[in-house]
Parts: structure tokens; C-alpha cells; sequence
């Protein structure tokens, strides 16, 4: 047994074979070398596989961003071809909604002219017709055909509402309906051939 001190300490040394003052004190788990096969695991806790964990992995699919879903309207409504005007003549002539009448002969259809004096067109005797439809009135008017009895109408004009016997002029290309607004469909009219009518 052998004896000596160190920082103070008496420390007996016996039996310990081959070790020496420096296995004595020697510490575990120091560094290791480099070659030791340890690799770094990265910042957090996984190894490092050369990724950035911040991005997705680049999958070769197209992206469809559904962020943004398409915006339907309920409201909007198919007007259908552009309105040429009021259609005059068996649709030979188009007349100026708002300027022009069309002045129907006798309510033959065919015998028929633009004019812009429905007043003169009425005191002929015949039918002025001043639109086919809503859309060729002022807003908040419809087109209505005055009758002066059950079988002939004096005239075809806009105003904001059709009462007792008028019937409302329509046009069965513009969807919705507006005749079914009344509970109508748009329908062609018997007594001026060539124009629909609210029935």
C-alpha cells in the first residue's frame, strides 16, 4: 500500500494492479474524439438530414389555393340578346324605345310603321305601341296594353302598374319570367301577332 496526498487529501492506494495515478482520475464521457461516429443531431433533437424542417417537402402537385371560393349570385338575371328595339312591321322594323312608337294599322301587324307621335298614331285610329316589355320602360315601369274593351287594346305603353283590364307586354327571352311575379307565364298575344303577353 502506498500513501500520498493530493490537494490535501490522503488518498490509499492498494490492490488497484496496473492503475496509476492518472486512471485514477480520469473522466468519464470526455469529448469524443472525431471519428467517433456521433453526428449532430440538429436543432431539434432529430438528425440532421439536410432538409429544412421549416418547408414541405416539394410533392411535384399543383397547388389550389381554396382560400378564395368562387362567388356565385343568386340575383343575377339572363337578359338575353340585346333588345334591338320595338319590334314593328312583323319584325321588318325596330323602333327607338322612348323616342318612337310603333303605329300599328288596325291591328294588323304587318301594316305598320315607326312614328315618333303616338298621339298621332292614336288619332289615325290606330295602335301605338310604345315598348314590348319592362325592359324598354323607365325603371320601376312596366309595359302595359290598355284595352278599351275585351277584344282590342287603344294602346301599348309604360306605366308603374297594370290595373283592371291592361295586360302586361313581356318578353319570353328574359329569364327569370317576369310575369311570374303575377303568377303569369309569358305568352304570344292573340290580339297583336308578333308580341307576348302576360297570361
Amino acid at each position: 500500500m502506498r500513501m500520498f496526498f493530493v490537494s490535501g487529501v490522503l488518498v490509499l492506494a492498494a490492490g488497484c494492479g496496473s492503475a496509476t495515478e492518472t486512471d485514477l482520475f480520469s473522466t468519464e464521457g470526455s469529448t469524443p474524439s472525431p471519428d467517433s461516429g456521433i453526428k449532430d443531431s440538429g436543432p431539434f433533437g432529430h438528425p440532421d438530414t439536410g432538409l429544412d424542417a421549416g418547408k414541405p417537402e416539394d410533392s411535384g402537385k399543383p397547388v389550389i389555393d381554396v382560400s378564395q371560393p368562387d362567388v356565385f349570385d343568386a340575383n343575377v338575371i339572363d337578359t338575353g340578346p340585346p333588345d334591338p328595339g320595338i319590334s314593328c312591321n312583323a319584325g321588318m322594323t325596330f323602333c327607338t324605345p322612348k323616342s318612337e312608337v310603333c303605329c300599328v294599322q288596325g291591328f294588323d301587324t304587318t301594316q305598320s310603321q315607326c312614328t315618333a307621335s303616338a298621339t298621332d298614331c292614336m288619332n289615325s285610329g290606330n295602335i301605338p305601341v310604345a315598348c314590348q316589355n319592362h325592359a324598354e320602360c323607365a325603371a320601376n315601369q312596366i309595359c302595359c296594353g290598355i284595352k278599351n274593351g275585351q277584344t282590342q287594346y287603344s294602346e301599348v305603353r309604360c306605366q308603374s302598374t297594370c290595373s283592371g283590364g291592361d295586360v302586361r307586354f313581356c318578353n319570353p327571352n328574359i329569364s327569370p319570367d317576369e310575369c311570374t311575379s303575377i303568377g303569369k307565364a309569358c305568352m304570344p298575344s292573340g290580339l297583336l301577332p308578333g308580341y307576348n303577353v302576360c297570361n
